[in-house]
């Protein structure tokens, strides 16, 4: 049996304990409430953040150069005639060929008398910069998982990360057999799936062009680090792990399947799905309409606001579950129907397809997500 003055302790240390999470959780919605309505101004100088969790010192030039966003292009000595060609045969390639032909003619007629621009947005050392950070290849460079700062990491602790993600055998499977293509297989399923469809005259010709797949290349998988989950230390004009930071950022699992055999399917389907999905209740924009919405709430004394933070949301979700809501929401609404002669059961056949054939590619080394849903789709 344990005595009053053990339970007396016991409470007030679980009260005090429990008082100072709270805290701690208040403080730190209070401040991302606060960055959410801050101005446009402020945000512009947050979202050129340079976080470097690397070994590896950056220069005053290649900060600068990092700086101004992933986004940023820098102005071309030449006008890049070879590449604008070959990114124009790839968007016409689905046209007759007098369109093609009429394109190509136009555009030969503009790259004739093209010439680079005389004035540079770059200064010499900041492309001394770009050439020393491509030849760099003990690191990565990618964007952090919220907000648009730019992220420099150790390359060998990121892929030994991402392998310990895909190491996790009740979500992903590795395709050892190097004799197997699942590329070309899933690209053979969904024109027979496609074919069918045609036939039955729920989608046009020119929808089953647009749905088909070939030449198309392995989804890609990579990691978003989660830079807002760790301390920070702010230098002058970057910022850099605390030492009382943890070693590993947590890394937000993507699987870019742009350019997969399933991506046009999985544009065609998500706006069709939107539909009826794409505002409810429970929904909100962006984190600024809740910091909003929140600060327009009166809470009473006995009343609190509760956060959750998911783990491993996507790939938790049960497929099997995911089908049967989506078919439950078919058959209650009828928005959907004026985007397409498909019927319900093959809008979730489709779907289906989808999540049964996530395969993708990481370090030359095919992967299929066999549970969950994998977040990169559109």
């Amino acid at each position: 049996m344990v005595d009053q003055d053990s339970l007396s302790k016991l409470d007030q240390a679980i009260s005090s304990r429990c008082g100072h999470l709270r805290s701690t959780i208040i403080e730190r919605h209070e401040k991302k409430s606060r960055w959410r309505s801050t101005s446009d101004s402020e945000h512009s100088i947050m979202n050129k953040w340079v976080v470097n969790v690397s070994q590896r010192n950056l220069s005053n030039n290649e900060i600068d150069l990092l700086r101004k966003g992933l986004n940023f292009v820098g102005t071309p000595r030449r006008v890049p005639k070879k590449e604008i060609l070959a990114s124009v045969e790839q968007g016409i390639k689905d046209l007759t060929e007098e369109a093609k032909n009429d394109i190509r003619a136009g555009v030969f007629s503009i790259l004739k008398h093209a010439k680079p621009l005389s004035t540079q947005n770059l200064t010499r050392g900041e492309r001394k910069a770009v050439k020393d950070l491509k030849s760099e290849d003990t690191i990565i460079i990618t964007k952090a998982d919220k907000g648009n700062a730019v992220v420099i990491m150790d390359k060998a602790k990121y892929t030994e990360q991402v392998n310990e993600m895909l190491g996790d055998q009740t979500v992903y499977t590795r395709i050892t057999d190097k004799r197997r293509n699942p590329t070309k297989r899933t690209e053979t399923d969904l024109e027979n799936i496609l074919k069918e469809l045609r036939r039955s005259k729920n989608i046009t010709d020119r929808e089953y062009w647009q749905l088909r797949a070939f030449d198309s290349s392995p989804a890609t998988f990579y990691g978003l680090p989660k830079v807002h989950k760790v301390s920070l230390i702010c230098n002058q004009d970057h910022y850099t792990l605390s030492e009382s930071s943890v070693d590993v950022i947590p890394l937000r699992p993507i699987n870019s399947n742009i350019g997969s055999p399933t991506y046009s399917l999985s544009k065609y389907l998500a706006k069709l799905l939107k539909t009826f999905c794409a505002k409810n209740e429970f929904s909100i924009s962006n984190g600024k309409e809740f910091a909003d919405f929140a600060k327009s709430q009166t809470l009473g004394t006995d009343e609190t606001i509760v956060s959750f933070d998911v783990v491993s949301l996507f790939t938790s979700i049960p497929v099997p579950f995911a089908l049967h809501i989506v078919q439950k929401k078919l058959k209650e609404t009828d928005s959907w129907k004026s985007h397409t002669a498909l019927k319900e059961e093959q809008v979730v056949k489709l779907l289906k397809f989808l999540l049964n054939n996530c395969y993708f590619k990481f370090n030359e080394t095919h992967y299929h997500q066999k549970s969950g849903c994998a977040m990169g789709s559109p």
